[in-house]
C-alpha cells in the first residue's frame, strides 16, 4: 500500500483562517449558542499549526498565524463582552445575553416570564466559561499574557461554579433565575468544572477562602467513581451507557483536581484523585482500546450505507470492536491492517473525534503505548480518509471538514506521535498546547498578584479609616470635656 499523504499544514491553516475571518456555512446556524466553542477551535487550531517547532533537529520554519495583534485585541474584547453583568461566568454568544435594556449589574432578563430578575445568572453557562478562559489565554501575545485574565471577576466565577454542583457531586450547566441547577448529570460538566477550577483557583488560598470559593472535590471524585460501567468504560452517569467521550472527560477531570497549579508542561503528576476515581483501571484501558477496529470502505464509499447493509456483507468492519483479551499486552490490533479507526460506543461507525477522546484518555493514564502497533494504520485513516483537500478533517470518511473534528484530529496527531507531523507539545488534560498552558499559569499568577495588591490597599485604606474614626472620636471626647470644664 502507498504511504498516506502527509498532514498538509499550509492547507489546514488556510482552512482555519477562512473559518475565523469569513462567515461560517449555514450548517453552523444551529450552533449559534456555542460561538465561544467554535471560536476556540479556530484560534486553537491556528495555534497548533503555527507554534515554533521544538523538535530536535527540526528546520521547519514556523507558519504565520495570520491573527494580527488588532485581531487578538478585538477577539479579547468580544469574549469579555459575553461575561455575565455580575462577572459570574460567560454566555456562549451575544444572543444568549439579556437584551441591553436589562443588562445591568443588578438585573437580568427571564425570557419565560418576560420580566427582570435580580442578579439572575441564567445567561452564563459552564461550557462557555471554560472556552472563554482558553481563548483569552490562547489569543494573548507574549506582551499581553500577564493581563489576559486582568478583567475577570475570579471570585464571582468560582462562587458561581460552586453553585453548579449538586449534592451527589455532579455538575449542571446553568443556574436558573430561581436558583435551580439545570442541565443533565453530564460527565462533560464535571470536566469543565475541574478545568475552570484549575485555571482560576489560588494555590495559596487560605482555608477560609477555599471554604468560600471551592466546590466539594471528594464528592466529585465519588460521583465519577460510581459512573464506571460493567464494561470498564464511563457513562454520563452510573446507569448510562459507556462512551469514549465521557471516558476522557472523567480521567481528565480527575487528573486536574490535584494537578499542581504551576504544572505548565506535559509532564505527568501522580494523581491520587485519578487513582481513586477509576475503580478498575485495567477494564477502563480495555474499553478504550476496544474502540479501535479494522476499517473497510463501504462499497459506495458512503459511510452511511453501512446502516442499509441488510445482508451483513460489511459487518466484518466491526469484527474487532468487541474483542476483549485477557491480557493488556494482547489489546492492539494486527500491524498489517491498512486502516484502523475508532468509534465511541459499540455498533457505531468510524468517527474522527473518537481517535482523540480515546487517545487522550489513554495518554492521561500513561497507557498510550498500547496503541503503538496500530499507530501507523490509525494515522493512515486520518490522513487518507478524513483529511480534506481544502484543509481540516471531516467527521466520517469523505465528509466535509468542520471545526470540531478538524481541531480534535490535530489534537490526536499531536498526542499520538507529534514528531510525524512536527506539531507542538500538547497538554492532554486541557486539550491545548503546552504553550497555552504556560500562558494560563502566567496570567493566573499576574491576576492573583494584582488581587493581593488590591486587598492590601483595601486593608491599608480600612486601617487608615479606622484610625481617622478613632482620632475623630477622641477629638470629640476632648471637645466635650472642655465644654463641661468651661460650664463648671
Amino acid at each position: 500500500m502507498p504511504s498516506p499523504p502527509p498532514l498538509d499544514k499550509k492547507q489546514h491553516l488556510k482552512y482555519w483562517t477562512r473559518c475565523l475571518k469569513s462567515p461560517l456555512p449555514h450548517q453552523y446556524t444551529g450552533n449559534d449558542s456555542s460561538r465561544l466553542l467554535l471560536a476556540f477551535f479556530m484560534v486553537g487550531g491556528i495555534e497548533l499549526l503555527t507554534c515554533p517547532s521544538d523538535l530536535p533537529g527540526s528546520d521547519s520554519p514556523p507558519l504565520p498565524s495570520l491573527i494580527t495583534e488588532p485581531d487578538r485585541l478585538a477577539l479579547r474584547e468580544w469574549v469579555l463582552s459575553l461575561a455575565h453583568p455580575s462577572g459570574a461566568g460567560f454566555a456562549g454568544s451575544p444572543n444568549m445575553l439579556p437584551p441591553p435594556i436589562f443588562k445591568t449589574a443588578d438585573d437580568d432578563y427571564d425570557p419565560l416570564t418576560r420580566t427582570t430578575v435580580p442578579n439572575s445568572p441564567e445567561s452564563a453557562n459552564i461550557a462557555a466559561t471554560f472556552f472563554a478562559l482558553l481563548i483569552l489565554a490562547t489569543s494573548s501575545s507574549p506582551s499581553s499574557t500577564p493581563t489576559a485574565f486582568s478583567r475577570l471577576n475570579r471570585r464571582a466565577i468560582l462562587k458561581w461554579l460552586k453553585r453548579l454542583q449538586r449534592p451527589d457531586g455532579s455538575f449542571g450547566e446553568i443556574v436558573s433565575p430561581h436558583g435551580i441547577v439545570c442541565g443533565g448529570r453530564d460527565m462533560r460538566y464535571c470536566y469543565l468544572a475541574a478545568s475552570i477550577r484549575w485555571i482560576l483557583r489560588d494555590p495559596e488560598a487560605s482555608p477560609e477562602e477555599d471554604s468560600e470559593l471551592d466546590f466539594n472535590v471528594p464528592k466529585l471524585i465519588e460521583y465519577i467513581s460510581t459512573s464506571q460501567t460493567f464494561d470498564g468504560g464511563i457513562g454520563e452517569s452510573g446507569a448510562h451507557e459507556s462512551h469514549a467521550g465521557y471516558a476522557y472527560c472523567a480521567v481528565a477531570a480527575l487528573s486536574l483536581l490535584d494537578r499542581p497549579a504551576d504544572l505548565a508542561s506535559s509532564a505527568k503528576h501522580e494523581s491520587h484523585a485519578l487513582e481513586k476515581g477509576i475503580q478498575d483501571k485495567e477494564a477502563f484501558v480495555k474499553f478504550c482500546v476496544s474502540r479501535q477496529f479494522a476499517y473497510l470502505d463501504p462499497p459506495s464509499g458512503d459511510e452511511e450505507d453501512e446502516e442499509d447493509d441488510e445482508d451483513g456483507k460489511w459487518g466484518d468492519q466491526d469484527q474487532d470492536n468487541f474483542y476483549l483479551p485477557k491480557k493488556l499486552a494482547d489489546l492492539s490490533l494486527d500491524e498489517s491492517l491498512t486502516y484502523i479507526a475508532f468509534n465511541g460506543r459499540c455498533n457505531k461507525v468510524a468517527d474522527t473525534c473518537y481517535t482523540w477522546w480515546t487517545g487522550g484518555a489513554l495518554a492521561l493514564l500513561d497507557k498510550l503505548d498500547v496503541l503503538d502497533s496500530s499507530k501507523s494504520a490509525t494515522r493512515a485513516f486520518l490522513m487518507d480518509k478524513t483529511q480534506h483537500m481544502v484543509g481540516g478533517f471531516g467527521k466520517f470518511a469523505g465528509s466535509p471538514p468542520d471545526v470540531y473534528h478538524s481541531f480534535l484530529g490535530l489534537a490526536f496527531l499531536a498526542t499520538l506521535d507529534r514528531t510525524a507531523d512536527d506539531l507542538p507539545h500538547f497538554d492532554e488534560a486541557l486539550c491545548v498546547s503546552t504553550a497555552t498552558v504556560e500562558r494560563i499559569v502566567e496570567a493566573r499568577k499576574s491576576m492573583l498578584a494584582r488581587g493581593r495588591e488590591v486587598n492590601a490597599e483595601k486593608g491599608m485604606s480600612a486601617g487608615l479609616l479606622d484610625l481617622a474614626k478613632l482620632m475623630a472620636n477622641r477629638e470629640g471626647q476632648l471637645r466635650a470635656e472642655k465644654q463641661q470644664h468651661a460650664t463648671t
